[in-house]
């Protein structure tokens, strides 16, 4: 219960007085309850009498009506109190499991599954939903029913009301059971659903790759056995539901069948009235619905827990940031200057220390308005250098520097103010062109204006490709795009969103030397005081950067202008003279 207080406390106490409004309204909906048992109670007995005319049961009518109407108000406006809550904390919830999703790093998601994930954004958030607004309502609705009910009827006949005890606790037995039976079922059936979840999308997002292997049938079968465990799991559910839910009306009959077996007597001897015996039938029907859906409650309490427990390990989880010490304050657009010093990373996956895609006492001193280049082999360390200065790896202190402050000590967000990146793949939402390029602006931008930022980034809007022009809907990653349009786009991209140092990652791959040469040119107009890191395979992508970097292992094996790396034997001299006889790749045989 340690977690289930945990989130009271950060969630819940908000709307304390609408739990209190809504248990008042509660207490009412039983009273008012009470109210028509024993105005039904009363005309029954008054027509029993030698002075009963027509109008006798006139006023009790009445009285019945007046607390029908309040009681369905007072009804409905409890469930309100209850429901909304627990809605606005789902709400919360979710808002905070998206944003603090938004902060992990990349080490936490290589553990987590996407669909796994999705499953808990979705069921285990509703099941906290649930504990907070129709669990707590019910836990009100029983607590009063029992309370008002069980007095009525001890206050009419103890010995009945014992007997009637009997029934009552056999159905909570029952329901209690049936509980047991399914809660390990409920907990296989969220695991299957987190695994089609996954598969699902992990299918979707390879369907070229399936397709084009021919595995359709392979991928469909394996979705297929999957889904017939969920199947089995849900028929089980269904099995144990349709036995326990017959056999709680029967023995909710059977409460009935004791009423008129032990009261009956009873009216005949004229120790009980009629009256009294119609409203022990009431009172069954006020206590034993409550008492068969606190068992519902108590499950809808047992699956919260685990789900509490799960959220838990993405709400409550850390990125790896170091103390924050370094004031770097707002972007100012003035320029800045970044060093990196030795500067060593190796991915937790990696079992050595000199382990591929991991980089060693690098060193990068980067002025205002400068352009550095890196190249280098697959699997050299490039993206991984790339993603430490962006601080998407975590890093350590003394290892990366702006404007001689500690960035591992900088506020995160801050940091990232002075950088824009095109990542080695592109992604783009499934959502308008207009909408992708407007991510990186700090206000949407004109037509005009993002179609000069294409046009810089080699971008031709093709009103026959793309006949809704800047509306064109890209389609889920940008699949309505080719491989190269994506880059150009995701490169426009970057450069709308203001910073001081701008990083593309091999972002003119998928392009051809007529296209690249012109983007080349169009980035130089463009650069005038900007930094630049680029990262390339080919050399005349980064021939015109200041400084040119050649990694190897993750070790920096050469460095200089291009004009000095092409004058001496070495990698960078191979791969330029391989290029130069028209090769596209960046390796040498």
């Amino acid at each position: 219960m340690k977690i289930f207080l945990s989130y009271t406390k950060r969630y819940a106490l908000t709307y304390i007085w609408w739990f209190f409004f809504g248990m008042i309204l509660v207490a009412g909906t039983k009273i008012l309850a009470v109210m028509i048992i024993e105005y039904i109670k009363q005309a029954i007995d008054a027509v029993q009498t030698q002075q009963a005319t027509a109008n006798t049961v006139v006023p009790f009518v009445y009285s019945i009506i007046l607390c029908a109407a309040g009681l369905f108000v007072a009804r409905t406006l409890s469930r309100h109190m209850f429901f909304t809550p627990g809605r606005m904390i789902e709400y919360n919830i979710r808002n905070d499991y998206f944003r603090r999703l938004l902060l992990l790093q990349r080490n936490f998601f290589a553990n987590h599954e996407t669909g796994d994930l999705v499953n808990r954004c979705a069921h285990d958030i509703m099941f906290v939903r649930s504990v907070f607004g129709f669990s707590t309502l019910q836990i009100f609705n029983v607590s009063f029913a029992f309370l008002f009910g069980f007095s009525a009827m001890l206050r009419m006949d103890v010995a009945t009301t014992l007997y009637l005890l009997i029934p009552m606790v056999v159905s909570y037995l029952i329901v209690q059971t049936s509980i047991l039976m399914m809660f390990r079922y409920w907990k296989e059936s969220d695991k299957k659903i987190g695994e089609l979840s996954s598969f699902c999308l992990s299918s979707y997002k390879g369907a070229s790759v399936i397709q084009g292997y021919n595995s359709e049938q392979r991928f469909s079968t394996q979705f297929a056995e999957t889904n017939q465990q969920f199947l089995d799991i849900g028929v089980k559910l269904a099995k144990i539901r349709c036995f326990s839910l017959p056999l709680i009306r029967f023995v909710g009959s059977v409460s009935i069948f004791t009423i008129l077996w032990i009261t009956g007597t009873k009216v005949i001897e004229g120790t009980l009235s009629l009256g009294e015996l119609t409203a022990f039938i009431g009172y069954v029907s006020m206590v034993l619905p409550p008492l068969m859906s606190l068992g519902w409650m108590l499950n809808s309490i047992n699956r919260a827990l685990p789900a509490m427990q799960r959220l838990d390990e993405i709400l409550l989880a850390e990125p790896q940031l170091l103390e924050v010490r370094e004031q770097l304050g707002e972007w100012q657009k003035k320029g800045c200057h970044l060093k990196v010093a030795s500067c060593n990373y190796a991915h937790a996956t990696d079992a050595e220390e000199n382990a591929a895609f991991s980089i060693k006492n690098v060193d990068i001193d980067l002025p205002p308005g400068k352009v550095l280049g890196i190249v280098g082999e697959t699997g050299s360390g490039k993206t991984t250098l790339i993603d430490c200065i962006l601080r998407l790896n975590h890093i350590k202190a003394q290892q990366i520097y702006i404007d001689d402050l500690d960035a591992a000590h900088t506020e995160l967000p801050v940091y990232r103010q002075y950088f824009s990146a095109v990542p080695q793949r592109p992604f783009l939402f499934s959502t308008s062109l207009r909408d992708n390029l407007n991510l990186a602006a700090k206000e949407p931008k004109s037509d005009k204006e993002l179609i000069s930022y294409l046009e810089i980034a080699g971008f031709t809007l093709d009103l026959q490709q793309l006949p809704d022009g800047l509306d064109t809907l890209v389609g889920e990653r940008g699949v309505m795009l080719s491989g190269g349009q994506r880059q150009r786009v995701a490169l426009a991209r970057a450069l709308i969103k203001e910073a001081d140092i701008y990083i593309l990652d091999d972002v003119l791959s998928a392009v051809d030397h007529e296209t690249e040469s012109t983007i080349i040119e169009n980035l130089r107009n463009f650069a005038n005081e900007k930094s630049f890191i680029i990262v390339s395979h080919r050399i005349s992508a980064i021939q015109w950067a200041d400084e040119i970097l050649v990694l190897e292992n993750g070790k920096v094996i050469d460095r200089g202008t291009h004009s000095q790396l092409i004058s001496k034997p070495g990698f960078y001299q191979e791969i330029y003279q391989y290029q130069a006889q028209g090769h596209e790749d960046g390796t040498t045989e």
